[in-house]
């Protein structure tokens, strides 16, 4: 038997199709995403080599709720879970999953290798170039209505059996690096060995709606470009002279890379005109 089809989230840069993650539909509806995972996974211990990382979008057979799963695979065997468990509410089963900024997204794994029966949903029409992508993923409804969305980013979606993806999306006037941020939400604190049973915390008494996951969404944006500006003044080719003309660029952000392409050029050009520019 074939493998299944996927839907592939991408974008094209510098005139090639990246992809962003892909999701599997499995036969009772439940949803894997899988994300094309950074090298290393970074906590207060340093840097830890990964192997993987994907969610899981599920129904729970015994009770109204769904639960959001989230598993990192670690290089050399081991893995870390987190999850999350909601009940559905006026939007039916919302929640944020994850939010991220790209890393430069050059490198071969992130080309897109789609094959004729999978689904291929573009976040922009448009070649981002040199700007830095950053993007959000929640769930609700499928039969929601994502136009009525209040938002300042772009809006992208997915339609499956029982649950619709919904990325947010926007762009840092910045170009990438080998590196990125990600935060996502949970109800359960890690835990890192497969065997021990999660341990789900309350969940807030009254429903939340999918606006209610858009504001946290965005309240997130100003968190990951005080991290991407952190991460940057580690590059040596940033000199300190630059970091004020980069704090600023990072203080606004946009999602319509035509109207936007002179900013991005003239970012690119700014880190490109060093001799140590990154490559």
């Amino acid at each position: 038997m074939g493998s299944k089809s996927k839907t592939r989230f991408a974008v094209k840069m510098n005139g090639t199709e990246r992809e962003l993650f892909s999701v599997r539909e499995r036969q009772n509806g439940d949803l894997v995403i899988l994300l094309k995972h950074a090298k290393h996974y970074e906590d207060t211990s340093g840097p830890i080599e990964t192997d993987g990382q994907k969610y899981s979008v599920h129904r729970s057979p015994l009770s109204p709720g769904f639960t959001i799963k989230h598993t990192l695979n670690l290089k050399g065997g081991g893995q870390m879970d987190t999850a999350q468990y909601r009940l559905p509410g006026e939007h039916g089963p919302c929640s944020l999953l994850f939010g991220r900024t790209t890393p430069d997204l050059s490198p071969d794994k992130y080309k897109l290798a789609s094959r004729a029966k999978d689904r291929v949903i573009p976040l922009y029409e448009d070649d981002i170039e040199a700007a830095t992508l950053f993007y959000f993923l929640l769930t609700c409804d499928p039969t929601f209505d994502a136009a009525t969305i209040k938002t300042q980013t772009k809006i992208t979606t997915a339609q499956f059996e029982h649950f619709q993806l919904i990325c947010l999306s926007g762009l840092f006037f910045v170009p990438p690096v080998d590196g990125a941020d990600f935060v996502h939400v949970s109800t359960s604190a890690p835990r890192y060995d497969p065997s021990d049973k999660p341990i789900y915390y309350g969940l807030p008494t009254e429903t939340k709606h999918l606006q209610y996951w858009v504001g946290m969404a965005e309240a997130y944006i100003p968190m990951l470009a005080e991290l991407f500006y952190a991460r940057l003044q580690t590059k040596p080719f940033v000199e300190d002279s630059m970091l004020p003309r980069i704090r600023e660029m990072l203080s606004i952000y946009g999602h319509s890379p035509r109207l936007t392409i002179d900013r991005m050029r003239m970012a690119r050009s700014r880190f490109e005109s060093s001799p140590s520019s990154h490559k």
